[in-house]
């Protein structure tokens, strides 16, 4: 399979791109999710800093689960349950390097349906990608660039052969 092939200026054009997109929901009360970050730190914290106000906005580390492995709210609680108990009236920024399947977000966003309302927390939750196949099962609200993982595998730069 042919990849697409993220360098260095691709991967910071769309981070760019998303930082236009999302500036206008941002406000001092924003916090930002990384989602994965394995693979989508860089991103977080440039959006992190070209999202400021004034200072760095506060970013939390949500670990999802590989392909192989399964999802499991424990595993992902600690950055979730933070913004949702601590960020009533805020915009939570959710952010992934690439939405491939989309079970993650999807996942991730029943979790977040059900404890909203158990707490009746007023946050509001965008999910963003800098990468997101057309045949995801998950549509997010922002997103850089769509890509066809049938036709073309994603593979950023900083990955190698042996550990994508």
């Amino acid at each position: 399979m042919q990849r697409l092939h993220v360098t260095p200026a691709h991967e910071a054009k769309n981070i760019m791109y998303l930082v236009e997109m999302l500036r206008p929901i941002v406000d001092d009360e924003t916090i930002i999710i990384n989602c994965s970050p394995d693979y989508s730190s860089i991103g977080s914290q440039i959006l992190s800093h070209q999202l400021s106000k004034s200072y760095p906005i506060k970013v939390y580390p949500l670990e999802m689960p590989y392909p192989n492995e399964e999802w499991s709210v424990a595993k992902c609680i600690a950055g979730i349950e933070y913004a949702i108990f601590n960020s009533d009236g805020k915009n939570v920024i959710l952010f992934d390097s690439g939405c491939i399947r989309g079970k993650n977000y999807s996942m991730l966003r029943k979790y977040i349906t059900t404890r909203i309302e158990q707490t009746r927390s007023t946050a509001e939750f965008y999910y963003t990608a800098l990468f997101e196949n057309i045949h995801s099962e998950f549509k997010c609200g922002y997103v850089s660039e769509f890509y066809d993982a049938k036709e073309k595998e994603l593979h950023f730069w900083w990955e190698t052969d042996t550990n994508p």
